[in-house]
């Protein structure tokens, strides 16, 4: 071997560390010993070899000794075993391998997918639709597989329809049933509202069913009739409510004809009724009918509200603007709307009526002396002589101060001069006690026909009080007609 020491040595080092030298021994050109690793005796000749080592030098290639290399063959022997040992267990590894793999293949390819359709199978035993069987195996397998997949395809087509339907009737069915909750809540809703107006209103309401039987009160109604509503419903409209006068609004006839439609309804502008308790008392309302969806007649609906204070308030309101407050009597507004209507009579049927001015003689000593309370006291005195001295369908009234008038009806002058010439009398005779004060009083009284010709109601009154004026100034104490 050649090269510079350094390679040499390297190459030296190598050897040591190869486990399949056993004996490693250099010489020196002239026989000495440099270097030796193992023992030369214990290997064989045929298993050494010598090598020359020359190494490069100023001078040129130089011999530097010899490499004796042995081998050992025990060594070798158990590395050829571990060699053997090793393709042994790799080829057993082979065959285990491939066993395995056949194993595998098998199941893959057969045992697999025939678990996979089981279990498929197995999966409608339990009420579910299986998913598509994917097999690479086969072509008898796959045709199961593919018979398989079809009859899932069209399981599943099914089954998607019939989830469709059931999800659509489901949604309808939640729709009608949210509708209908919604309904109801509206109805509870606005029945609870109707029976809280019902129950806060002033005016009476009932109410009944197709047959004319109260099946409702509310407070007002109650307290109005008298009538608990536990003794109210299931009676008939028709006997709670007693009318005073002809007009029957509540008869069993005229309830029947609402509900048979033959009436729409009824308004009562005016009743006077007895309720159960015994009070007489005047109402106003309606009658109207109660309707279904369809417009058809499911009972009525009363609503009546009591007038008699608002009533009574009109009258006395009506009385005071057509009386005089004093003595009672009707008022020159009162007596001129009267006169109007006996000039109408006249006009349209000829008939003849009078009217006579009337004043006191002597009033002012009376006022005077003993003041206007004892004044008061005489002309409230003298309209109750007065009235006794008249025909029934005569009309006294009060113009103002001590002036009166009368309205003589159908009365010819004759008549109408008698009667004043008596009521002239009466007042003459009348002696007004005061304290210690006595009073004798007088009339005068003018009389003027009412005619077709008769222009005016002023005009009218005008004539008379200028008859009563003449009479006046002609002495007192008489009567004079207008001509």
């Amino acid at each position: 071997m050649q090269g510079d020491r350094g390679t040499i040595d390297a190459y030296i080092v190598s050897l040591l560390s190869d486990s399949d030298i056993a004996l490693i021994h250099i010489t020196t050109d002239d026989g000495q010993s440099l270097h030796r690793f193992g023992n030369i005796n214990e290997i064989d000749k045929d298993h050494q070899r010598q090598v020359s080592i020359k190494f490069a030098t100023e001078e040129g290639i130089q011999n530097a000794g010899e490499l004796t290399l042995g081998v050992s063959i025990e060594h070798i022997k158990q590395q050829a075993y571990y060699h053997l040992e090793l393709s042994i267990v790799l080829f057993l590894s082979i065959v285990i391998t491939v066993i395995v793999i056949s194993r595998v293949a098998f199941q893959r390819t057969i045992g697999q997918p025939l678990r996979t359709i089981i279990s498929a199978m197995e999966s409608f035993e339990e009420d579910r639709i299986p998913r598509p069987i994917h097999m690479t195996s086969g072509d008898e397998i796959n045709q199961v597989a593919t018979t398989f997949n079809t009859l899932q395809r069209r399981l599943a087509d099914y089954q998607g329809k019939l989830q469709q339907l059931l999800h659509s009737k489901t949604e309808a069915l939640d729709d009608e049933l949210n509708k209908h909750m919604q309904t109801t809540e509206q109805l509870f809703e606005a029945r609870y509202r109707a029976q809280i107006t019902l129950n806060s209103l002033s005016e009476s309401v009932i109410t009944t069913d197709g047959l004319g039987i109260i099946n409702f009160i509310n407070p007002a109604a109650e307290h109005l009739i008298s009538l608990d509503p536990d003794e109210a419903n299931g009676k008939p409209i028709s006997g709670i409510l007693n009318p005073k006068d002809d007009l029957n609004y509540f008869s069993k006839d005229t309830i029947d004809k609402i509900l048979s439609d033959q009436e729409p309804g009824l308004h009562i502008p005016e009743a006077h009724i007895t309720t159960l308790s015994g009070a007489s008392i005047i109402i106003n309302g309606a009658i109207t009918q109660l309707l279904n969806s369809r417009d058809g007649i499911i009972g009525l609906s009363l609503v009546i509200r009591d007038i008699t204070a608002s009533k009574l308030l009109e009258d006395k309101l009506s009385h005071e603007a057509s009386h005089d407050p004093l003595t009672g009597l009707l008022n020159r507004r009162a007596f001129e709307s009267r006169v109007q209507e006996y000039i109408q009579d006249t006009q349209i049927n000829g008939t003849q009526h009078m009217i006579c001015y009337l004043d006191l003689d002597y009033f002012k000593v009376v006022n005077d002396t003993c003041g206007h309370q004892a004044g008061d006291e005489i002309l409230r005195s003298l309209t109750r002589e007065l009235k006794t001295r008249l025909r029934n369908n005569d009309i006294l009234a009060r113009l103002g101060g001590d002036e009166f008038a009368l309205l003589l009806n159908n009365c010819s002058f004759v008549d109408a001069e008698s009667l004043c010439n008596k009521i002239i009398n009466h007042v003459s005779a009348y002696n007004f006690q005061w304290q210690e004060h006595q009073f004798k009083i007088g009339a005068s009284i003018g009389i003027a026909a009412i005619t077709a010709d008769t222009d005016s109601v002023a005009d009218l009154l005008r004539k008379a009080d200028l008859a009563c004026y003449t009479a006046k100034e002609r002495g007192r104490n008489r009567v004079h007609v207008h001509s």
